[in-house]
């Protein structure tokens, strides 16, 4: 659902937005139901997957973020349910960290934030 969510308009002057929130709400819902608004650090499960949550759940925030500035809406992802902690090098592989990804995807995590905040004085 990201990546279609995510991928560009087949109309770049016509955006359709309508589907695009609807992609996006859906993904946020199965999110809900999968507790990735939860921070995973202390739960019983390896560490990699507990790293993948977490930068799924950052990747969802992400579009959700970035798609609520751009069609003027309000972001489906409510503060008071979001529970994750920011993105760190250790969520990341060493072929991530060599290829300057993961310091992308954190920039990136810090950039969404101050668009939240911004987003929501405007919104």
């Amino acid at each position: 659902m990201l990546i279609l969510a995510t991928s560009p308009p087949n109309d770049i002057l016509k955006p359709n937005f309508d589907a695009r929130q609807s992609l996006l709400s859906d993904a946020n819902t199965i999110a809900q139901s999968l507790g990735l608004y939860y921070d995973a650090t202390q739960w019983p499960i390896p560490v990699p997957e507990r790293c993948l949550r977490k930068r799924l759940s950052w990747s969802l925030r992400f579009a959700d973020s970035w798609d609520s500035a751009v069609s003027g809406r309000q972001c489906c992802i409510s503060e008071d349910d979001w529970l994750v902690s920011d993105l760190q090098l250790e969520d990341f592989s060493a072929q991530e960290i060599q290829s300057g990804h993961a310091n992308l995807a954190i920039e990136m995590s810090k950039l969404t934030d101050i668009l939240r905040e911004v987003t929501k004085r405007l919104l």
